[in-house]
């Protein structure tokens, strides 16, 4: 009956309040809170003064109208002695709005700065009904008196966000205010930081039971660096919802688990002291199982598949699962957690004959993997003798077998016909602690065989090594050339050998845990070469940190950092944003890539002596584009000038595998701003220069490899 008579107000209303809204003030006890005043304030700076109109209710309801068409916004409240209401905003073409008006109940907190630190300017709680619909959602200011806050909240069941500017909100839950009474909530203690709020719920009837919710500092690489990383756990309130706080800005992953589930993840970046309020909830899902169809069934022998699976919840990181054998060509896991998963199979003499990534979702079907080999056979000789050793192939696709050639230097294997045609063979001599690195060794079938000779020349590198006061250490020996690469390990007197080198110009470098000789160059001659001296020096050991713009440290960076062992090292910022980094003393500068989301990729000399300040690479703001071809010139490096040329995927953001900056025609890089050097390969054959600034979007383009030549 209400309702008619609210909608009658419309037709019935005077011809001078055609265009008027219509407003019904509903109060939820009349015995308190039977009459008020309205006060409509416009959303905008003097446009209009703030409207008001006196209400009486009767049987708990008061209908009249305002006149609001002449601002486009305003925002209504009442006000009434112990009665409380949500401002509501309105538009100032509406029809018709309700205003509910609770009895009101006093809210009085003390809060408690860290020391040192001034008392918040303003308060403001954020009211939300536990019953949903309730009330709206509301925003209330709060007065101080002494060292107390105070303000007006409705009697009914709320959820309130206590959220000082600058400090680390506090959460009260399901508290129910009298009315007329006061509710005191105590002293909440302040922090300064940032802080992470959302909820996590999985799709079951034990939905309440708590959650565990974990804060990491993100990351794409299993790197030694991230397993001292500090982390963040909470769990679940009943509601499902969880806070984080007490953290530096950076990158973050933020994963919900529960035993039996699947857990929910999602990245967050951080670039302020404030509250990050997730969008959505995240979902926890059931398990599924890793259900294989092998063909054929057997082995070339008979004997059944070995079947291996590992969990890859991050690029790079992989989690052993599960080996066992199939039967009959059929296998099958326990329930895992949902997600990226690599699966091996290998045949019973431990070839591998299938590897790859697979997503793997509850309810899937059966996967099929179809097993095709192709069978090697060859030899392997040392200076036109037979080789007895142990042979490493790998390709491309990740595919790896080992064998074992005989005293005659005959050796015999099968490969996957999925991988690809030119392969790497690391030889390890039986006897020798050295291992040679030949590269494009060609594996085609002629009517599935693919016949292999393995022929290493007669180049000899022998030598010491000694730490910097002469005396002999154990150490790791690295030869680098250009067609051939080695290592091998010093004995207790300091001596080392690596044959089967190509005659030509080579790096060697030794190290151990306390020292570094860095690189040295040397001529491979041949079986008469000239023996070597490599001296340890102590390494230089320092951190580099990375910070914000602001001056903040940035928590789950991917630093790349290459010195003149021209290997890249990849970290990950710690919370307090450092990356230890050790180079030889006889390079005391690093270049370092920074991939830092939310930020352009930086690329920077940091020297590794000297102060502390000197090693603080602060991210820019401004970034400008540049779109790298890719399909052209897989081969692609890429530099600031004056510095080091590193590969396309050294500038990945994630590393290779998932290619998130990918884009029609190449790869879209948001760099700062500098001068960079684009070359098609390593020995920059066809290079190009671009200047990039702030806001800049531009391309580098090469012509087909047949054509190429200096670009401008």
């Amino acid at each position: 009956m209400k309702s008619a008579a609210f909608a009658a107000l419309l037709l019935l209303a005077s011809p001078d309040a055609i265009g008027a809204t219509a407003i019904r003030v509903f109060t939820r006890d009349p015995g308190r809170c039977s009459a008020g005043t309205i006060h409509a304030e416009p959303q905008c700076d003097g446009c209009a003064e703030t409207r008001v109109a006196r209400w009486n209710a009767r049987d708990g309801v008061a209908d009249f109208q305002l006149d609001l068409v002449d601002v486009p916004q305003w925002r209504v409240h009442s006000t009434a002695d112990g009665c409380w209401s949500a401002r509501v905003l309105v538009d100032g073409a509406a029809e018709a709005v309700t205003l509910t008006v609770w009895p009101a109940a006093r809210f009085v907190a003390a809060l408690s700065t860290p020391r040192g630190d001034n008392a918040p300017e303003a308060l403001q709680l954020r009211v939300r009904s536990v019953r949903e619909g309730e009330i709206p959602d509301a925003e209330i200011d709060c007065r101080r008196a002494d060292d107390r806050w105070r303000c007006d909240v409705p009697a009914t069941s709320i959820d309130v966000r206590v959220a000082p500017r600058g400090f680390v909100p506090h959460y009260l839950w399901g508290i129910r205010p009298k009315a007329g009474m006061t509710l005191d909530a105590g002293k909440l203690e302040l922090r300064r930081g940032a802080s992470i709020s959302g909820r996590a719920a999985v799709p079951a009837r034990d939905a309440a039971a708590p959650i565990t919710v974990t804060l990491a500092p993100d990351a794409f690489t299993d790197t030694p660096g991230r397993t001292g990383l500090q982390t963040f756990t909470v769990t679940t309130n009943e509601r499902g919802f969880f806070q984080l706080a007490g953290f530096s800005p950076g990158a973050w992953t933020i994963t919900a688990s529960r035993s039996g589930w699947s857990p929910a993840q999602t990245k967050v970046v951080v670039r302020s002291a404030d509250e990050t309020v997730l969008p959505s909830t995240l979902m926890l899902q059931p398990r599924a199982r890793v259900a294989l169809q092998l063909d054929p069934p057997f082995d070339v022998g008979g004997a059944d598949w070995m079947v291996n699976i590992q969990h890859a919840p991050a690029w790079g990181v992989r989690l052993p699962i599960a080996e066992s054998p199939s039967s009959d060509g059929r296998w099958q896991s326990d329930p895992v957690e949902s997600g990226l998963y690599f699966i091996t199979v290998k045949a019973a003499d431990g070839t591998v004959v299938h590897r790859g990534g697979q997503m793997i979702e509850p309810g899937m079907a059966p996967l099929t993997i179809r097993i095709d080999r192709i069978v090697i056979r060859g030899t392997v000789t040392l200076t036109d003798e037979a080789l007895e050793a142990r042979l490493t192939f790998t390709d491309n696709a990740g595919q790896r077998i080992v064998v074992a050639s005989d005293p005659e230097g005959a050796f015999q294997g099968a490969v996957s016909r999925r991988g690809d045609a030119k392969w790497s063979v690391e030889v390890a001599p039986k006897g020798s602690s050295s291992k040679i690195r030949v590269r494009n060794i060609r594996i085609e079938p002629v009517e599935g065989v693919a016949t292999v000779s393995i022929d290493l020349p007669d180049g000899k590198v022998e030598g010491q090594t000694v730490d910097d006061s002469g005396q002999p250490v154990r150490a790791s020996v690295r030869v680098v050339g250009k067609d051939s690469s080695a290592e091998a390990t010093s004995a207790a007197d300091g001596s080392f050998t690596v044959a089967g080198l190509a005659a030509e110009e080579v790096k060697l470098q030794a190290q151990n845990s306390m020292g570094d000789s860095g690189f040295v160059a040397h001529t491979v001659r041949g079986a008469d070469d000239d023996p070597v001296t490599l001296v340890l020096a102590k390494k230089l050991k320092a951190s580099i940190t990375i910070e914000t713009p602001a001056g903040q440290p940035y928590a789950g960076a991917v630093v790349r950092v290459i010195t003149s062992s021209e290997r890249m090292v990849e970290q990950v910022s710690s919370p307090a944003g450092r990356v230890p980094v050790v180079s030889p003393q006889t390079d005391p500068v690093a270049h370092v890539i920074v991939v830092a989301p939310g930020y352009p990729l930086a690329m920077r000399a940091v020297p590794l002596t000297g102060d502390d300040a000197s090693r603080h690479v602060v991210l820019s703001r401004a970034a400008g584009r540049v779109l790298v071809p890719s399909r052209a010139n897989p081969d692609m490096v890429i530099g600031r000038v004056g510095m080091p040329l590193l590969p396309l995927f050294a500038w990945q953001d994630p590393p290779p595998g998932t290619f998130r900056n990918r884009v029609e025609g190449g790869f879209l890089l948001e760099l700062e701003a500098g001068e960079y050097r684009f070359c098609t390969d390593t020995k920059e054959q066809v290079c190009a220069t671009r200047v990039v600034t702030p806001g800049s979007q531009q391309a580098v383009d090469f012509a087909p490899r047949a054509a190429q030549k200096e670009q401008p």
